[in-house]
């Protein structure tokens, strides 16, 4: 068969091609520009920025819940008898101030233990007043006896007198019966007082169990 040769173009053109796209992209990268450089700043958050006005309003809250009250108590008397008055509020859901009268207790009877107290009281001042004058006189006799003594004797005696002679105890007796009907008497004066049942706080009744008349006895 006879030799055919290559054409010259199908040998050169290929590399010269390649050649060409190198240069190309040799010249492309050099002639590039860098991008400029550019340093970002937080300009921070946008807001609204008004000027806070006083002003008188009012709100309204819903909300659900029970209510329970700080305080729950049973108020019962100290003392017994009659209840003679009653608030016109005492019912329930009545509503009292600290030391508000809510009811009362008949008084007559805790009215004369007082007076009792106070006359035995003034007894045994006047008891106490004899038995002091009673004490002084014997202390005077004494003495007397001491100095007439002394001048028949031409000696004087340092003794002290016995207390039965100066009436100390009859004194002391006299002394202990006065701050006992003291005490009697603070303790009818406090009954009486307890016959006043007043609200021991701010508080409303819950549920109301006596009335007018009716009989009531100390802690029930």
């Amino acid at each position: 068969m006879p030799n055919r040769k290559t054409p010259v173009k199908k040998i050169v053109l290929p590399p010269l091609i390649i050649i060409a796209g190198i240069l190309i992209l040799i010249g492309l990268t050099r002639s590039r520009r860098k991008p400029p450089k550019v340093v970002e700043s937080f300009p921070g958050i946008l807001v609204e920025v008004i000027s806070a006005e006083i002003t008188d309003r009012t709100e309204s809250i819903i909300g659900h819940g029970t209510v329970k009250p700080r305080h729950e108590i049973n108020l019962i008397p100290q003392v017994s008898g009659k209840i003679t008055r009653v608030s016109p509020q005492f019912a329930a859901g009545g509503k009292f101030e600290m030391g508000e009268e809510i009811f009362s207790i008949e008084q007559i009877d805790y009215l004369l233990a007082v007076d009792q107290a106070q006359a035995a009281v003034a007894s045994s001042e006047f008891a106490l007043q004899l038995a002091q004058a009673n004490a002084l006189v014997a202390r005077n006799d004494w003495e007397t006896m001491q100095k007439s003594h002394s001048k028949l004797t031409g000696s004087t005696v340092k003794t002290e007198p016995d207390g039965l002679v100066m009436h100390e105890p009859q004194l002391k007796q006299a002394e202990a019966n006065l701050a006992s009907a003291l005490a009697t008497l603070e303790l009818a004066s406090l009954r009486l007082e307890r016959t006043i049942i007043t609200a021991p706080f701010a508080c409303r009744i819950k549920k109301k169990i006596i009335d007018i008349g009716q009989f009531a006895n100390a802690g029930t």
